[in-house]
């Protein structure tokens, strides 16, 4: 792969190929065309591509598949008017047969009018869109562009900075004497409430933050306090619970 494109490129070049492809129907005349320009969009070398990549059934039977990036992406191209779903069947059928080390976490199934995008690894539901539509909904192909890596990394760099914080605290308040299960019970609670708070379980954005700004002096001395009795009535049965929790 090339250097990482930024996304304003990513689309400019989704949108040439969708021009370049708008009308094509056929896939013995195009299929590798295609496969090679909606690898361009993402900056992938055409020499990563295999084509025609052979699998053998249990007879020794070649099958073929369209086209593949090992380990990542699996092409299987269709004319227009093909039935997609018998063509994800295929691809499937295809995957079955194929050594563990070039499995694809993705397939793309294309009739040159539509897309539709199965992730292997997390087995979401499919992600179908037009051609047309395609350098408007370019975000779930990002992974092509080595974004879904990023986004990963930054992720593991905050949890450790969490881990981290998450750490001090429990050493500072062990300082004070609070040890034992009931340090460990009253930081998971806490852990709760902020991944609440991150995830929206509370219905609300920063509703946790809110509260504290809202019920604790500034100087924290009730802090303590006002956690426990949030801790108390989040911990009862709602039909327990008179009025709102915050």
């Amino acid at each position: 792969m090339t250097a990482k494109l930024n996304i304003d490129t990513i689309r400019q070049r989704a949108a040439a190929f969708a021009k370049k492809f708008e009308g094509v129907t056929s896939e013995k005349k195009h299929d590798q065309n295609f496969m090679r320009g909606f690898c361009h969009v993402f900056g992938i070398l055409e020499t990563r591509i295999d084509w025609q990549y052979d699998v053998k059934n249990k007879n020794k039977k070649s099958n073929w598949i369209d086209g593949l990036l090992r380990g990542n992406l699996l092409f299987e191209i269709k004319s227009a008017g093909k039935n997609m779903d018998e063509a994800y069947d295929q691809a499937s059928g295809y995957i079955s047969l194929m050594a563990d080390k070039d499995l694809p976490d993705y397939v793309l199934i294309s009739d040159f009018v539509h897309l539709h995008l199965y992730n292997r690894k997390t087995g979401a539901p499919r992600i179908e869109m037009t051609l047309a539509d395609f350098p408007q909904k370019i975000e779930p192909f990002l992974f092509l562009a080595n974004y879904e890596n990023i986004i990963i990394e930054q992720q593991e760099k905050i949890n450790k900075i969490a881990a981290e914080k998450m750490a001090d605290l429990h050493d500072a308040i062990k300082a004070t004497g609070y040890d034992g299960k009931d340090l460990e019970t009253y930081l998971v609670r806490l852990l709760f409430c902020l991944f609440a708070e991150d995830t929206g379980l509370f219905n609300e954005n920063n509703l946790f933050l809110d509260y504290l700004i809202n019920h604790t002096q500034v100087d924290g001395s009730n802090l303590h306090g006002e956690l426990m009795s949030l801790f108390d009535t989040l911990n009862k049965p709602i039909e327990k619970c008179s009025g709102q929790v915050f």
